[in-house]
């Protein structure tokens, strides 16, 4: 199939995102950060958090931010019209997959598909090295300079925005493009952003999350409390993690969920900020709450960074203090998130955005960093 008549190049909106754990969050922030009108959505979710509990039979402790059945950020995010294409009908339609990418951000669609990092440079540590399916985010292209623009864990790993030659990108892609032994290289996933839909904000959505997360209330989805720790108990799993790690030294540290909590208290201090810019904080509350908050992400960065340590030089002393650390944060976030719950709890629990900005003309952007 041709693809459609286009300018030489298109670049879809990205906004580096405020979550770089895993891509699923990355992605879908980048698109939606763009729009002041779904921060609000945002900042009623990203609170409540989970992770597997067993680190000792080979799984992965895998931790992650809450949606409903453990879903898909996608898939919970209103402000996203998501579509799935089995890959054997777009093989029957295009001869080259760029045709197809082309014809995509051209509707404004943004891609999500899978590639082989081994062919791509950008995969500094992969490339030519290391076959490895990973899934990229993919949204502009340029004709004349024969690229297309994705974001992915590239250089050193860190979630980033860069250019794919048009040759890399399909040996990427058609090495995958036979392999359906797992779920998600079945299909591609094309997102775009749902500029009619209209989000209610309540603050009462945020004092819920905020209670389930210290465990106040029990809400019908913590069923699986044997295998899933949620809220506040994540850091539990965490130090029994560290201690495991302790006691088998030749066992590989699983970094994500000790970043996921980082990510966690660095969206909380965008969420203090949004609330002041609304005005619901005073600007001396949200400087308490700030000051306070700033200190326990600080606190787990260096947490993070004393681990990535151990992951590069093998050396496990540095163990210990990251378990100091996490003995000593969850006390003092439950002080500070209690305060910042009572205090919710003294003001009108069905403020809403809208009568605020009619317009939805929110004054909060989220800063970069």
């Amino acid at each position: 199939m041709a693809m459609q008549e286009s300018s030489i190049n298109k670049k879809l909106s990205v906004s580096y995102p405020p979550i770089t754990t895993y891509t699923h969050h990355s992605n879908l922030l980048s698109i939606i950060c763009n729009y002041k009108e779904s921060l609000s959505w945002l900042f009623s979710n990203y609170i409540q958090i989970f992770i597997y509990k067993d680190f000792s039979k080979g799984k992965w402790g895998w931790g992650d931010f809450y949606f409903s059945n453990l879903g898909h950020p996608f898939e919970a995010c209103p402000w996203i019209d998501e579509l799935r294409i089995s890959k054997e009908i777009i093989n029957s339609k295009y001869v080259d997959v760029i045709d197809f990418i082309i014809d995509c951000i051209n509707s404004n669609y943004y891609v999500n598909l899978m590639a082989n990092a081994y062919f791509i440079k950008a995969y500094e540590k992969l490339y030519h090295n290391i076959h490895h399916k990973h899934d990229l985010f993919v949204f502009g292209y340029d004709v004349k300079k024969k690229v297309v623009y994705a974001a992915d864990f590239f250089y050193k790993s860190k979630y980033e925005y860069g250019p794919i030659s048009f040759a890399e990108f399909k040996e990427a892609f058609t090495s995958c493009a036979e392999d359906k032994s797992w779920e998600y290289l079945k299909h591609i996933k094309l997102f775009r952003f749902n500029d009619e839909y209209n989000y209610e904000f309540y603050i009462d959505s945020i004092v819920k999350y905020i209670q389930e997360y210290l465990l106040i209330t029990e809400p019908s989805y913590m069923y699986n409390k044997s295998h899933v720790a949620y809220g506040l108990n994540y850091y539990d799993v965490l130090k029994k993690n560290l201690s495991y790690h302790h006691a088998v030294r030749n066992s590989d540290l699983f970094i994500p969920p000790f970043h996921l909590i980082y990510d966690h208290k660095r969206i909380m201090l965008s969420r203090l900020e949004f609330l002041n810019s609304i005005e619901y904080l005073s600007l001396t509350e949200f400087q308490n709450f700030h000051d306070k908050y700033s200190n326990i992400t600080f606190e787990l960065e260096s947490m993070r960074n004393l681990l990535m340590k151990v992951i590069i030089t093998k050396n496990t002393d540095y163990l210990d203090k990251a378990i100091n650390i996490l003995e000593k944060v969850p006390s003092q976030e439950k002080k500070v998130l209690t305060e910042i719950l009572d205090l919710l709890l003294q003001r009108p629990l069905y403020f809403t955005t809208k009568q605020l900005f009619p317009e939805h003309n929110y004054p909060y952007t989220i800063k970069k960093d």
